[in-house]
């Protein structure tokens, strides 16, 4: 749950690593994002899967906690922030996991910071070619823009654990 002010709370047990520093599981509470952490930014968007949440800060950056961080190798049990492109700011994420079908997937609208131009990138692991980067790409530790005609213009995106399905901005 996010609030207008930019805190994040939890509720339920988050046994799948969501929140892998919570003591109070099953409690609604607080979740510090950015504990220990000097630097801490309003929060403006939020997605979970089933194991794993993303976090949009207000200057777009993109912290990620859960089974995501090992599926692109990096060693946590704190929310750690993900390494964007470089003149690349975060606008909005959607995520899609399933232990069984072995996919954790996060999506993000990535805005270039000179230009305006928003773009879908991908991160994450993926037998099924939900990636978007053609169908033999099984894992994408770095974010990469998803291959579609540059033309194209998304205003939504709906994920599942074996789709991703895309509406532009001509409905």
């Amino acid at each position: 749950m996010l609030t207008e002010s930019g805190a994040v709370y939890t509720s339920g047990s988050a046994e799948s690593g969501h929140f892998p520093t919570s003591t109070d599981r099953g409690k609604y509470g607080e979740y510090q994002v950015f504990k220990g952490k000097e630097e801490k930014e309003k929060i403006v968007d939020i997605q979970s899967g089933k194991a794993f949440t993303l976090f949009v800060t207000e200057s777009g950056k993109v912290w990620c906690s859960g089974e995501l961080l090992g599926a692109i190798e990096i060693e946590s049990n704190e929310a750690s922030q993900l390494a964007l492109p470089k003149g690349k700011i975060c606008k909005r994420v959607w995520a899609a996991d399933s232990l069984k079908q072995k996919l954790c997937v996060a999506f993000l609208e990535l805005e270039d910071t000179k230009s305006g131009t928003r773009r879908l990138y991908s991160i994450g692991k993926s037998e099924g070619g939900m990636l978007g980067q053609g169908q033999d790409v099984h894992v994408c530790k770095a974010m990469q823009e998803m291959d579609y005609p540059k033309d194209l213009v998304f205003s939504e995106l709906s994920v599942g654990t074996d789709y991703v399905l895309a509406l532009d901005s001509e409905g």
